[in-house]
């Protein structure tokens, strides 16, 4: 029996509006928000998932060339199946009664169920995330009336190089689903023994209730123009180190790290404090079109000249160049006292007391 479990992976997700060369979007917040076990229509068993959540942010439209998911309009075909996709969905169609682009779509209806997998899957698709990061996309439209977590979706599986399913924990991912066209794209990887491991990929497009409700059966989703295939990598760019220049020994400060990715990965920061201390490799997310911040706070513990040096790495180990920014610890840890206070005001009086409590 086929197996399809859905493997964990890393993708950072967009939606666009559905007439504009570059339209109003929305971008996955950055944090997971709801995980659910759904039944995998394949096996009958129950798939730990998680989604997403998403914010505003404007986004070109997705690259259409290089595509290497099969059919991607669903325009050829035999009998109730487009080439290259299959169902085990008896509430699954593929007609002329609504395109994106060309004449077919493909689309479910009739959903009865919560957390049930209703879904159209492609055939296996070669990948090698140890050197590429992938697009994944696909356009939906809805028709009728539905609950509120009741929507199209898109995801994918992945497989080794027998075509076995490598995990069973996996991330889904939200197309917002209403009388109008629109797409959910993401910039797709995996990384470590998963992205070793795997060989290949199977794509899912399909409808889900994402609720203990019961989901409006009525509700029919449209989906077309599928597409996955490689992106270009750029490095992130280097960053930008902002906090104090001058402070005291023993005392602890805010910096800020501003870092920004073009293909708006997720990102990992490195920081070196200049005193034999860094942070070592910290993940954080990058939004495009909008530079992120993280806060580091550190303290110095002898009095010196430092030079704090930053930079950041995607997913696939391309490196920005170093920022730095230098600060100075001249003093020791402030005492506020009046005298101290007073002898700091006056620098020419008691030179040997000064000398005493290292004032000068």
């Amino acid at each position: 029996m086929k197996r399809k479990i859905i493997g964990i992976f890393v993708m950072t997700l967009l939606i666009t509006s559905s007439f504009l060369t570059i339209g109003n979007a929305e971008k996955t917040k950055y944090e997971e928000t709801n995980e659910s076990s759904i039944i995998d229509q394949f096996t009958d068993k129950k798939i730990q998932y998680k989604i997403m959540e998403t914010i505003p942010v404007k986004q070109p439209l997705v690259k259409t060339e290089g595509n290497l998911a099969p059919n991607p309009s669903f325009e050829g075909g035999s009998g109730d199946k487009p080439t290259g996709w299959n169902s085990f969905a008896e509430q699954k169609h593929w007609d002329d009664s609504e395109a994106h682009t060309g004449e077919k779509s493909v689309g479910i209806s009739g959903v009865e169920h919560s957390y049930h997998d209703y879904s159209w899957y492609s055939d296996f698709i070669p990948v090698d995330f140890t050197s590429n990061i992938y697009n994944i996309s696909a356009w939906a439209k809805g028709e009728g009336e539905h609950i509120e977590d009741q929507w199209a979706f898109i995801t994918f599986s992945l497989f080794d190089k027998n075509k076995q399913s490598i995990s069973s924990d996996g991330l889904i991912y939200k197309i917002p689903t209403s009388s109008e066209w629109q797409v959910r794209y993401a910039y797709a990887t995996c990384s470590g023994e998963i992205a070793e491991e795997t060989k290949y990929i199977v794509l899912s497009v399909g409808q889900i209730c994402w609720t203990s409700e019961d989901p409006n059966p009525l509700f029919n989703v449209y989906i077309d123009d599928v597409y996955f295939g490689v992106t270009e990598n750029s490095p992130p760019e280097t960053p930008i180190i902002e906090g104090p220049i001058e402070g005291n020994i023993e005392e602890t400060y805010d910096f800020n790290v501003i870092f920004n990715d073009p293909d708006a990965y997720s990102l990992f920061i490195y920081i070196d404090w200049g005193d034999g201390t860094n942070s070592d490799w910290i993940p954080v997310w990058s939004r495009p079109d909008e530079p992120g911040t993280y806060t580091f706070n550190h303290s110095w513990a002898k009095k010196g000249d430092y030079i704090i040096k930053a930079k950041v790495k995607d997913e696939i180990g391309a490196e920005s160049d170093w920022a730095t920014l230098e600060v100075s610890m001249p003093k020791n840890k402030a005492i506020n006292t009046p005298f101290l206070q007073f002898l700091e005001n006056h620098p020419h009086l008691f030179p040997l007391l000064r000398q005493l409590l290292e004032l000068t």
